[in-house]
């Protein structure tokens, strides 16, 4: 999120009380799979905090579309060079995975 310029200011079910109580500072409310709507349309019409409804990313393309909505929602543009980064590390990591678990011989690291 920071690479896009978005800092995440709490997380209702990971926060401490201090960082709860800034809750009504956030410019988006984020609900993962729908859960929390009843307090999201209570500080939407209380503090005009709008909220998304997404799923939860799971794997490389879902969490890059859940920061490009979110990017989106905000008003930011993703930072293309960025992503690409993470989607090479997370190829790289996962092609390491494999020739340990497959190993091959004429394959050498």
């Amino acid at each position: 999120m920071n690479a896009c310029g978005v800092s995440v200011n709490a997380v209702l079910t990971d926060s401490s009380f201090e960082e709860i109580k800034r809750a009504p500072d956030a410019t988006l409310n984020i609900l993962l799979g729908g859960n929390g709507v009843k307090t999201a349309q209570i500080m939407e019409k209380e503090f005009a905090t709008p909220y998304i409804i997404l799923d939860y990313p799971y794997g490389l393309n879902q969490s890059v579309e859940f920061l490009e909505k979110i990017c989106k929602e905000l008003g930011k543009k993703t930072s293309d060079k960025f992503i690409e980064e993470e989607k090479s590390k997370r190829c790289y990591t996962k092609f390491i995975y494999i020739c340990r678990v497959f190993p091959a011989p004429q394959l050498q690291l």
